[in-house]
């Protein structure tokens, strides 16, 4: 196990994780671009210079949860854009549910339809649980956002595990499947990389929900520049209840 640049975990789960997961794209869609994380220790980063199809691969996100044989929140995400925009997720939580029983959730933004564990998902209207992710880097100050939500009482998840699924529980009520993993009303974080957020956007546009930048402007699409990036950073990605876009991403100091 090595760390990165970054100082995140390399393990060489990721890394043949992410092989196997290209090469299987490659089998059925060879001309795609392919980004994902480990791309700068595989060599498979494709290049991005017009609305390409693109697929954004994390192979294990949350590598410091899977390395650890007490947790749970890890997990796989890929996900298709097209033209900057989602066209569908996957996203394997092989431990994450009660006795550490997989959950796979799968998105069609094309048909907007969301499958967890092959069953028909459809939101449903839910009061707000007054919990959110803000999660930050150690020593990161707060955002806005998060000091906003403080104000409202809420109660904040600031510590990373994985990106994508506090995406997903953010978009998704999965209590039925893992009571632990309560839901949150709203997502935040700085300087994203892009495939920690990607799948979890598909979901929430699928989910209904807002897709924005901590100023409240849409996130959406991608720009060709921020594909070809490297890495691909969001400068902020806040995905949400609509009801919390005025009290809460437009604020202003």
């Amino acid at each position: 196990m090595l760390a990165k640049a970054d100082n995140t975990l390399l393990t060489e789960a990721d890394v043949a994780a992410q092989d196997m997961i290209v090469q299987r794209i490659r089998s059925f869609d060879a001309d795609s671009i392919v980004i994902a994380e480990e791309d700068g220790v595989t060599g498979n980063r494709g290049w991005v210079t017009g609305p390409a199809g693109v697929w954004i691969v994390d192979p294990i996100d949350g590598t410091s949860q899977f390395v650890d044989a007490q947790a749970v929140e890890f997990c796989t995400a890929i996900a298709r854009y097209e033209g900057g925009l989602p066209v569908a997720a996957l996203v394997v939580a092989p431990e994450l549910g009660t006795d550490r029983r997989p959950i796979v959730v799968e998105v069609s933004a094309e048909d907007n339809v969301i499958l967890v564990n092959q069953r028909p998902y459809r939101p449903p209207a839910r009061e707000l649980t007054g919990c959110a992710s803000t999660t930050r880097r150690t020593g990161e100050s707060r955002s806005l956002v998060e000091e906003c939500l403080l104000d409202k009482n809420y109660e904040v998840k600031t510590a990373a595990t994985s990106q994508t699924l506090d995406m997903v529980r953010t978009a998704i009520d999965l209590t039925s499947l893992a009571p632990h993993a309560k839901p949150f009303d709203l997502f935040h974080r700085r300087r994203q990389k892009l495939w920690d957020g990607a799948a979890g956007i598909c979901l929430a546009v699928v989910a209904g929900l807002t897709v924005a930048d901590e100023n409240g402007d849409d996130l959406l699409p991608f720009s060709p520049d921020l594909l070809k990036a490297n890495p691909p950073l969001l400068a902020s990605s806040v995905i949400c209840h609509p009801e919390l876009v005025e009290n809460v991403l437009k604020r202003r100091a």
